[in-house]
C-alpha cells in the first residue's frame, strides 16, 4: 500500500491513504472483510487520537460495518462518510484491472455490486457524483467541506 503525508494544517499532518492500500476489502459477505476493515484503521485511530487526520478511501459496502466505524472514529475524532456516487456502468468502465469483468464471468465471487450488494449511504456529510466530476474536483470539494467545517485551514494568500 502507499501512505503520503501530503501537507500540515494547524499542526496536524494531513495523512491520505489511497486505495491501493485498502484494496484487499473489495469483497463483501466475506465475514473476515470487517475485521480486515479494523485491521486498517486500527493505526489510523491512534493517529487521529493525537489530532491527526486520516483521509481513507474504504470500499465498505455494508452500512452496520460503516456505522461501527462512525462509532468508532468517533470516539476520538470527528468522522466524515463521503459517498463517492458512481454508476456500476461508471465503475466498470474505469476498471483498469478487469476485476469487473472478472466477476461478471464467475472468477470473482462475493463481488460488490455485482454478485454482492452495496448499501447506500444514508446520511453521509459529503456525497460526489464520480460519474460527472474529476478526481481534482471532488478532492477540491472534501478539502473545501473540510475547511468549511474548521477542521484544517486552507493557506491564505496575499496580494502583492
Amino acid at each position: 500500500g502507499y501512505t503520503y503525508t501530503v501537507g500540515k494544517t494547524g499542526g496536524s499532518a494531513v495523512l491520505a491513504m489511497l486505495r491501493d492500500d485498502l484494496a484487499g476489502m473489495l469483497v463483501g459477505t466475506d465475514p473476515r472483510c470487517t475485521e480486515r476493515l479494523w485491521e486498517q484503521m486500527w493505526w489510523r485511530l491512534h493517529y487521529v487520537g493525537r489530532g491527526g487526520i486520516a483521509i481513507c478511501a474504504l470500499i465498505a459496502p455494508y452500512r452496520t460495518a460503516r456505522d461501527a466505524l462512525r462509532q468508532r472514529v468517533s470516539g476520538v475524532g470527528r468522522f466524515y462518510e463521503v459517498y463517492l456516487a458512481t454508476t456500476l456502468a461508471v465503475c466498470e468502465q474505469r476498471d483498469p484491472k478487469g476485476h469487473y469483468a472478472a466477476a461478471r464471468a464467475g472468477k470473482m465471487a462475493h463481488f460488490t455490486g455485482i454478485s454482492d450488494p452495496y448499501e447506500t449511504p444514508q446520511a453521509p456529510e459529503l456525497l460526489l457524483d464520480l460519474g460527472a466530476l474529476s478526481a481534482m474536483a471532488a478532492a477540491q470539494r472534501i478539502v473545501a467541506r473540510l475547511a468549511g467545517d474548521r477542521v484544517i485551514a486552507l493557506p491564505t494568500t496575499t496580494a502583492s
